[in-house]
């Protein structure tokens, strides 16, 4: 009978390394798209949009939505997590809406209108930002707007 007690330090493995690839080349085996595009962006090189895009193999309008919605609050953001906003037409997509109705003051960005061709009358409207999102908004600047004044 062998005793298969061992003390630390003599396991019969103890001569092969626990090799593990680098964070790098970890990186590379998942995903050399992503990987050459973070390589060049390190080494300086500026990429344009479209690379980015093809990177993280997502549209063109999903990347330039992220962008406008990261202009956003973060608070925001989370609010509308928590109460489960912009689930259904794309929570990234409704926030850079909201955002470029923000910055441009143009309702085009939350409303759809259709009119009739022949009269020019208001046929339907239509929610491109749910109601829930604009109110939460509106709520979240007039809390804001209570907290600094409090404040100062």
């Amino acid at each position: 009978m062998t005793d298969d007690r061992l003390l630390p330090g003599e396991h019969p493995h103890k001569d092969q390394s626990n090799w593990r690839p680098e964070d790098d080349e970890l990186l590379e085996q998942i995903d050399p798209k992503l990987h050459a595009a973070l390589k060049r962006h390190e080494a300086g090189e500026r990429l344009t949009q479209d690379e980015w895009a093809k990177a993280v193999r997502w549209s063109r309008k999903k990347l330039q939505d992220t962008r406008y919605a990261a202009y956003l609050p973060n608070e925001f953001f989370e609010l509308c997590l928590k109460a489960n906003i912009g689930r259904k037409g794309g929570l990234f997509t409704q926030l850079a809406r909201l955002y470029r109705h923000l910055q441009t003051g143009d309702d085009k960005y939350l409303v759809e209108r259709e009119y009739c061709p022949h009269c020019d009358g208001l046929l339907r409207t239509r929610m491109r930002v749910q109601r829930e999102m604009i109110d939460l908004w509106n709520a979240f600047v007039d809390y804001e707007k209570k907290s600094d004044a409090t404040e100062g």
